[in-house]
């Protein structure tokens, strides 16, 4: 339970762009690296950053950054199909030593996630999710 009370403000942002369709998606690397990933929904962003230090996840729900280093990616997979729909879900992932090092994404009218976020060797990694 403390968990949750910890995260809630994070997991209640979410509730800030439910519903709204996903208008972009730029990304920012550094010496090849996926570092940080931003998920535009109108005014309102998913903001995703790569901590090295701690291989964990920092998420936040914000104003549209205006940062000249991302370059725009919703063209290139997986972002394509996601592309104009409802942002539905948010979940944030545990590891077992307690640090935040993913996110679950959902969109459209399911309530199961579609996206996976997760921090590995300094970069967040994007993958998919079908429950077939």
């Amino acid at each position: 339970m403390k968990a949750a009370i910890a995260l809630d403000p994070v997991l209640a942002s979410f509730g800030s762009i439910t519903g709204q369709r996903l208008e972009g998606v730029r990304a920012e690397h550094c010496e090849g690296l996926l570092v940080q990933l931003v998920l535009d929904f109108g005014e309102q962003s998913i903001i995703a950053v790569a901590d090295a230090d701690y291989d964990t996840l920092e998420l936040g729900v914000g104003p549209r950054p205006r940062a000249s280093e991302l370059v725009e990616v919703i063209s290139k997979p997986p972002w394509p199909i996601y592309r104009a729909q409802p942002f539905a879900w948010g979940w944030l992932t545990i590891n077992q030593q307690g640090y935040v090092d993913g996110a679950l994404l959902g969109f459209g009218d399911d309530i199961y996630p579609k996206l996976v976020l997760n921090v590995m060797g300094s970069e967040i990694k994007v993958g998919t999710i079908n429950f077939g």
